[in-house]
């Protein structure tokens, strides 16, 4: 008896461990028996990228779901999490013991009920109703129309509601309206125009003020423009766009902003823009006449800081700019690279030039050092002390040396714009040009070459 009973007792246990096998894939509405079924791998799923994702359902009903739409040919179904996705491509099978992988599109219809056999379009789902079914849309498929560009408009099989096809047509037509997705499961309406051209001179032919899209072959990119006669084209500017060099200056060693009492003598303001012109031979964006501007127009993509001198990594900067080209069909390429106003090639940090100076100002800020030399008409070049603040005036450049507590500036480069009255002035070489008032005076630093007949070359130079 004791053996017939402990006999009796395994049969029992491997009858237990079949069920659990079993139901291991039993999580939802209904089972099956994975080792009946050769389009079921067990332990596995599919490589490819799903279009839809539905939560806590059967391994059987995640099948259904996939077989109500005619996308779906595969599943990948988590028997953790039970969630379903639904596939288009199989892709290849990787091993993943959360998963089991389904061939749906091999399994009978009669699964189907009146979803059997059903004729919804392949972005929607068949869903039951009482006796019948109806198809509801899941996203948007393909777009279809004329001149559509195949590359961008097959880059997805299923858009997600909202979702724009960007550059929805091909090579030399255009949309007047964005290719989105609507909730519908329909696209909005959207034609691909062939574009019109500006002359090639960049003078717009057409007398009436209109947009157009312009195709640039060379980087095959498109930009939106605004056409006016004898004006040129500009891009219309759908988001915030503006840079500032703001009106205010600091004193060394203080992150006190002060205002600046002649904000257009230094080229500061503020610039907000409705459009941006296109400068096409060579390529280069400039500020159009549609502008916000406050004090001086300001420079595309500029943000003017420079008076904030050494202090500015204590600081802070406030100057700044936004680029926002959004909705126009003009990009800003990642590899831009962005490089430092009016300090690019005249400023040399931690150096000084090795010649002679023959004025010092003390314990003024490079900006102002610059101002004063280019006040001189002698003065070509300076040395700033950053530790002592002191200015030396140079007229030879010299060369170039190491020296931490220096910034040398080849100050003749800058433009004269910052001179107030004094810009233009014709004060002798001799003198320093100093502001009264609305007007300027020359103060003499020292006597120059002296002139006169026989004189001694050598010594008097």
């Amino acid at each position: 008896m004791d053996e017939l009973k402990f006999g009796y007792g395994c049969k029992m246990l491997l009858v237990i461990i079949v069920m659990i096998e079993v139901l291991d894939i039993c999580k939802g509405n209904q089972c099956f028996n994975p080792d009946t079924v050769s389009d079921v791998h067990m332990s596995s799923r599919f490589d490819s990228e799903d279009f839809l994702v539905q939560a806590s359902i059967g391994p059987v009903d995640c099948i259904r779901t996939c077989k109500s739409c005619g996308l779906c040919k595969f599943v990948n179904f988590n028997k953790r999490t039970l969630d379903c996705s639904l596939l288009a491509v199989e892709g290849q099978l990787i091993t993943d013991n959360d998963y089991i992988s389904i061939e749906s599109y091999k399994w009978n219809d009669n699964m189907m009920g009146v979803c059997k056999d059903h004729n919804c379009p392949y972005n929607t789902l068949c869903v039951v109703e009482d006796d019948n079914y109806t198809c509801i849309p899941l996203g948007c498929g393909i777009p279809q129309t004329d001149n559509i560009n195949v590359t961008s408009s097959n880059s997805k099989l299923l858009w997600n509601y909202g979702e724009v096809v960007e550059y929805a047509c091909e090579q030399g037509f255009f949309t007047r309206t964005n290719a989105t997705c609507l909730s519908t499961g329909q696209w909005s309406d959207f034609q691909c125009t062939a574009f019109s051209k500006c002359d090639d001179n960049s003078v717009c032919g057409p007398r009436e003020e209109k947009f157009y899209w312009l195709l640039l072959i060379a980087t095959e990119t498109r930009q939106k423009v605004h056409c006016k006669n004898a004006i040129g084209p500009s891009i219309l500017l759908a988001e915030y766009n503006m840079a500032s060099t703001p009106a205010y200056k600091r004193t060394a060693g203080s992150c006190d902003l002060i205002p600046e009492p002649e904000p257009q003598a230094h080229d500061m303001g503020y610039t907000d823009y409705q459009m941006t012109r296109v400068i096409l031979n060579p390529l280069k964006i400039n500020s159009p006449g549609s502008s916000n501007t406050t004090y001086s127009l300001q420079d595309f993509g500029k943000a003017g800081d420079c008076y904030a001198g050494d202090n500015s990594s204590e600081c802070g900067v406030i100057g700044r700019f936004i680029i926002n080209t959004r909705n126009t069909g003009y990009k800003v390429k990642t590899s831009v690279k962005w490089k430092t106003w009016d300090t690019v090639s005249d400023v040399h940090m931690s150096s000084r030039f090795d010649s002679e100076d023959f004025l010092v100002q003390a314990s003024i800020g490079p900006v102002d050092c610059i101002r004063t030399c280019k006040s001189c008409g002698l003065c070509k070049f300076v040395n700033f002390n950053k530790r002592t603040l002191d200015c030396s005036l140079l007229a030879v450049e010299g060369q170039l040396i190491t020296d931490n507590d220096y910034i040398s500036i080849e100050s003749y480069k800058w433009n004269d714009n910052m001179m107030g009255v004094c810009k233009d002035h014709n004060c002798p070489y001799n003198t320093l040009c100093v502001v009264e008032d609305d007007n300027y005076t020359c103060i003499p630093l020292g006597c120059g070459i002296p002139q006169t007949d026989n004189i001694n070359v050598t010594s008097s130079n």
